[in-house]
């Protein structure tokens, strides 16, 4: 019977029926129509034995409702870029937010413990050192590939995986990408991308690009990707 029943249910479904409670008179009494709604609900699945599974579901449908929504940010963002919508030749976060706004998206209110900019190297140095501070005592920073040999490492430091680093010291608030290596030099509060080779430098509140090599630089830099400086 319950199979009939819950079968009854999903064949109105696909014959056009918008829900599965269409069939449940408003004007029941409150007890009888709640009755009525479990009744019709359980013939399409939502029956279960326990609080936990009860619990499960409701999970279920929590995530199927976030993905929805970053899909549905990520599609917003998509289309900023591929109208090439700009204001000062950048994107704007501003622009992707009223075109969500004007399509009907409700904004609600929120604290923000902090605002961090990425538009400049400055900028960026500094949002590096509060994240690295805000995730110290959370997240493990060093990855277990990494080789430091003879080298003083000052916390809080982001080491990526492989990297090699000799007879140098590093941090506070420095972050190496994989696979850089690092010999016989000072960093401080500085961001080095991947594939880096640094040797016998001595470098603060600086941007190394990817690929990058450094031989005796002495100072603050901003490098793009496969630069070479060699000094004296």
């Amino acid at each position: 019977e319950e199979e009939v029943k819950a079968n009854w249910e999903k064949l109105k479904l696909k014959e056009g029926k918008k829900s599965v409670l269409e069939g449940v008179p408003n004007s029941l009494p409150a007890m009888v129509k709640a009755m009525r709604i479990q009744e019709k609900v359980k013939g399409i699945g939502f029956d279960w034995d326990t609080k936990a599974q009860v619990w499960d579901k409701v999970q279920e449908e929590l995530a199927e409702l976030q993905e929805a929504e970053e899909s549905k940010d990520k599609s917003e963002i998509e289309y900023i870029i591929d109208n090439d919508i700009r204001e000062k030749g950048e994107y704007q976060l501003t622009n992707v937010l009223e075109n969500m706004k004007q399509k009907g998206t409700k904004f609600s209110p929120g604290k923000v413990d902090e605002w961090l900019d990425c538009g400049n190297k400055d900028a960026t140095v500094y949002t590096n050192q509060r994240i690295l501070e805000n995730v110290k005592n959370k997240e493990q920073l060093k990855a277990g590939s990494a080789t430091i040999i003879n080298s003083e490492i000052i916390e809080p430091c982001f080491i990526g995986e492989n990297v090699h680093i000799e007879n140098s010291k590093i941090g506070p608030h420095v972050s190496i990408g994989s696979n850089t290596k690092v010999t016989d030099s000072v960093i401080s509060n500085s961001i080095i991308q991947t594939n880096v080779k640094a040797a016998s430098c001595n470098i603060a509140n600086s941007m190394i690009g990817h690929f990058a090599e450094l031989k005796g630089a002495n100072g603050t830099y901003s490098i793009s990707d496969y630069s070479t400086i060699q000094e004296n």
